[in-house]
């Protein structure tokens, strides 16, 4: 008996040791094909595909609306697959999609903000040569014997180097100014597109049992508040009589 049992056990350990790893779920991105936009809400129709396997699965389907109202929520699915249950949820943890105008103008502030640092340098080595310059000047006629023409070319190098240098300060801090401006406008751009081309967290979790393996096509159709449209009329009379 305890032979049997020994060898039960062997079995069963051989077995889950073979069973792999459990599956997670497969994702897909919805696409949104169109819009209805009713007085009060709107109407948003998307499309999906997905590859399963024969058996259960479960299927995110991310990118939809994040306040949708759940009770108006429809799927579509091919006939060989049938939904066991549906759930929405928000993704708060989802990376961000960046549309081509903020990758863009992200570049533009990160070679701005490159520009900056290396003007940074050029100012901080101006004014090192400046104090140099600065605490150099002075000369000690104890200690050093120089004629009055030697002087004189000594005083004129140091005012022509001292002008020189000032001048470069000059120019280099006016081009900060003008970057840090450039620099600001853009993030305040990044900040505005941003703001229409934040990514929807939406998404729904389908438990999906498949009679075959294959790739199948999914309609998802719901209902949201936050869009409307309020109309305007321009009257004008020719005459009022």
């Amino acid at each position: 008996m305890k032979k049997l049992f020994l060898l039960f056990t062997f079995i069963v350990l051989v077995d889950l040791s073979f069973a792999g790893p459990l599956e997670g779920p497969v994702t897909s991105n919805a696409v949104l094909n169109n819009v209805t936009v009713f007085r009060s809400g709107a109407e948003l129709n998307h499309s999906a595909n997905a590859s399963l396997k024969t058996g259960s699965n479960e299927l995110l389907i991310e990118g939809l609306s994040s306040y949708l109202n759940v009770n108006s929520i429809q799927v579509n699915c091919p006939s060989a697959v049938t939904i066991l249950g549906v759930e929405f949820s928000n993704n708060y943890l989802g990376e961000e999609a960046m549309s081509p105008v903020v990758k863009k103008l992200k570049d533009s502030a990160e070679s701005i903000s490159k520009e900056i640092a290396r003007n940074n340098v050029f100012i901080l080595t101006t004014n090192d040569l400046l104090g140099i310059l600065s605490n150099n000047k002075e000369i000690k006629g104890a200690n050093v014997n120089l004629s009055v023409a030697e002087l004189d070319r000594l005083v004129k190098f140091y005012e022509v180097k001292s002008v020189e240098l000032q001048n470069k300060l000059l120019l280099y801090n006016e081009k900060k100014i003008k970057l840090q401006l450039n620099l600001n406008k853009i993030n305040t751009q990044i900040q505005e597109e941003q703001k229409k081309n934040t990514k929807s967290g939406g998404r729904l979790i389908l438990q999906l049992f498949a009679a075959m393996p294959g790739n199948f096509g999914f309609k998802i159709s719901y209902v949201t508040q936050n869009a409307y449209w309020v109309p305007y009329y321009d009257i004008k009379a020719e005459n009022i009589k």
